[in-house]
């Protein structure tokens, strides 16, 4: 569920939870309005999620680091494309093919300055090439943040 945002592990640990536990959850992190009224989720919202494991105000610091050292090990299209080699990036992605959305979370751990960046775009359709579309966006979009963190922009 973590590494490759597979939505059946997911709803096999759903199957687990007692809606109560999520409920407390999602109270204690502030996630109340994690997902709008059609059921999207914002930017602002997909990066609260990275900022609960980032400070661990959640879990304990270790579970915090090593979800995000899962985070981390996953190789994915999007916004690691627009990063140099070597720079570690925690990330979740998704990709709702009925919709054609494609977003991508991260932290990046960059040269001691980490910063959390999120992109989420609606494509045309669910083509490959509307697939491409985003990859190609998201990275130059990681290319530009990257660039200007360096430069203190």
């Amino acid at each position: 569920m973590i590494v490759y945002s597979d939505n059946t592990a997911q709803d096999v640990f759903l199957r687990q939870m007692q809606q109560s536990d999520f409920d407390n959850f999602e109270k204690e992190v502030g996630l109340e309005d994690l997902f709008d009224n059609k059921g999207y989720i914002s930017a602002k919202e997909y990066s609260h999620i990275l900022r609960v494991l980032w400070t661990s105000s959640y879990l304990e610091r270790e579970n915090s680091e090593k979800i995000l050292q899962f985070m981390a090990d996953a190789t994915v299209d999007f916004i690691q494309r627009g990063l140099p080699n070597g720079v570690i990036f925690a990330d979740k992605y998704g990709e709702n093919k009925l919709f054609s959305i494609f977003a991508d979370s991260g932290i990046v751990y960059a040269n001691g300055k980490p910063y959390m960046i999120t992109v989420i775009l609606k494509g045309k359709d669910s083509t490959e090439a509307s697939r491409q579309w985003a990859v190609d966006l998201m990275k130059q979009i990681s290319e530009h943040a990257y660039q200007a963190g360096l430069s203190g922009d």
